[in-house]
């Protein structure tokens, strides 16, 4: 076997002391057959407690003969994190598990398969299975999939152009992510900075494997437990996450477009920035008619204020940017990486 094919496991921490714990049993069970080479990398995103001595004494506990490293990045953000595991890994295959994730036994084995089988295949996603310290509120189970959690695909296999995955839990093909750096791909979107919940760079990854030729693959049998602490848990957390998710909202649009205009060179007047703005009108406005018998009926009356809010900031954010829009629609459709171009 090649020796850079292995699966580098990077843990992304931010004050993950009281969090690694569990996160670092799990990956000490994993069940690897003899001859898969792994390593763990701990990635210390500036933390402010002691995460790093944390790590160490819990995978010492475990005495395995598995390369594990802990390194340190003090540029604040998911993203930077992650370039520094990528950076430090030593294999070809790069499992992304988030400091909350508890992943099932076989999930190294299994995404080394799947990735093995399948050389077009840049990205695998799983399913997370949320667990709440304590007891969660009546409306968790309903709203919990914004959390990195649930059933991502119908059925297991090669995604669909247009569908893509969490980052949670997700593994991807080191070569396939240098080519994209090679190929001057940057990321417009940003991930969690601290107690900001910033989103979207997991969503735009997959869409530049895609608009690279590349595709994705979903597997039911990659599980993991996603831990929400309590202070997760509230409506005013839920909201906030919401809110935060508008500023995504065009850049992944543009992508979404550009990834359509694969199967069907659309008009011009369904690229434009006017068509989109009112089929976002519209779709909220539809969106909106859907849930508001439901919410009423279960009186969940500070979701549906909080709906009526994401429908003024979306529509009001798009009003604001029409430049950003244009600017990045054909940014993207001009990347070195968009080999649709």
């Amino acid at each position: 076997m090649d020796n850079n094919i292995g699966i580098s496991i990077i843990v992304c921490c931010y004050n993950s002391a009281k969090r690694l714990p569990q996160t670092i049993l799990h990956l000490a069970k994993q069940i690897v057959p003899e001859g898969l080479l792994w390593e763990v990398i701990i990635v210390d995103n500036n933390s402010k407690d002691n995460t790093a001595e944390v790590a160490n004494n819990e995978w010492e506990l475990y005495k395995l003969n598995i390369p594990f490293k802990i390194v340190e990045q003090t540029m604040p953000g998911l993203s930077f994190a992650r370039e520094k595991g990528i950076d430090t890994a030593k294999y070809e295959y790069l499992l992304f598990c988030d400091d909350d994730n508890w992943l099932c036994n076989t999930y190294v084995e299994q995404s080394f398969n799947i990735l093995n089988k399948h050389p077009d295949v840049s990205l695998v996603g799983g399913g997370g299975e949320y667990v709440c310290e304590g007891k969660p509120p009546v409306w968790f189970d309903e709203f919990s999939g914004s959390y990195a959690t649930g059933q991502q695909l119908k059925e297991s296999g090669i995604a669909p152009r247009n569908i893509t995955f969490y980052g949670a839990g997700a593994v991807i093909r080191k070569k396939d992510y240098l080519n994209l750096d090679n190929k001057n791909f940057k990321f417009l979107l940003s991930g969690r900075q601290g107690k900001k919940l910033l989103t979207g760079e997991d969503r735009e990854l997959c869409y530049a494997f895609i608009l690279n030729g590349k595709q994705l693959y979903y597997d039911s049998n990659l599980k993991f437990k996603h831990f929400i602490p309590k202070e997760r848990h509230t409506f005013s957390y839920y909201s906030n996450m919401m809110y935060n998710c508008v500023p995504a909202s065009i850049i992944l649009h543009c992508y979404n477009l550009n990834v359509i205009n694969i199967y069907n060179r659309r008009s011009a007047t369904k690229n434009s920035y006017y068509w989109c703005l009112l089929m976002l009108i519209i779709q909220n406005i539809k969106h909106f008619l859907a849930i508001i018998i439901p919410y009423i009926k279960k009186r969940h009356w500070q979701f549906l204020w909080m709906e009526i809010i994401l429908i003024i900031k979306y529509i009001t954010y798009w009003l604001k940017n029409k430049r950003l829009f244009s600017d990045t629609f054909n940014n993207i459709r001009n990347a070195e990486y968009n080999q649709y171009k």
